[in-house]
C-alpha cells in the first residue's frame, strides 16, 4: 500500500467520523468534533506508535493502520444503524481493535527516537 491509498482510506474515515460527530451531538455530546482525535488516538494506543510519523511508514505498516481504520468506519456505520449510543461505540471498536491486534505482533514502527519497530503477522 502506498502513501496516497493510506491518505485515501483515512479520508473515508474521517467523513464516516462526520457522520458520528452528528449523531453523537444529537445524543447530546458536548463536545462532539473531539471524536476525530479520540478515534486518531485509538488508532495509535492500540498499536502502541506514536502520532506524526505516517510518512515514514513502508507499505506493509500503512496496509495495518489503513485496516484499522477500514474496521472503525465499517464498525461506526453498522452500530449507527442499530442505534447504538455513540459511547458504547468506542467501546465495541476499542474491544473489535484489541481483538485484531492481539492477532498481530506489533514492531516496525518508528517512534521519534528513530528506534526501529518491526510489525509481522502472528504465527
Amino acid at each position: 500500500m502506498d502513501r496516497k491509498v493510506a491518505i485515501q482510506v483515512r479520508n473515508e474515515e474521517t467523513d464516516v467520523l462526520k457522520i458520528l460527530t452528528n449523531y453523537a451531538k444529537n445524543q447530546g455530546s458536548k463536545n462532539p468534533k473531539k471524536l476525530y482525535l479520540v478515534y486518531t488516538r485509538l488508532v495509535y494506543k492500540i498499536l502502541n506508535i506514536e502520532s506524526g510519523l505516517r510518512g515514514q511508514f513502508n507499505a506493509h505498516q500503512l496496509s495495518i493502520i489503513a485496516t484499522i481504520e477500514i474496521m472503525i468506519a465499517q464498525t461506526v456505520i453498522q452500530l449507527i444503524k442499530e442505534n447504538i449510543q455513540y459511547k458504547e461505540i468506542y467501546q465495541i471498536i476499542k474491544q473489535k481493535l484489541q481483538s485484531f491486534v492481539g492477532l498481530i505482533s506489533v514492531k516496525e514502527i518508528y517512534s521519534t527516537d528513530m528506534e526501529i519497530y518491526n510489525i509481522k503477522l502472528a504465527s
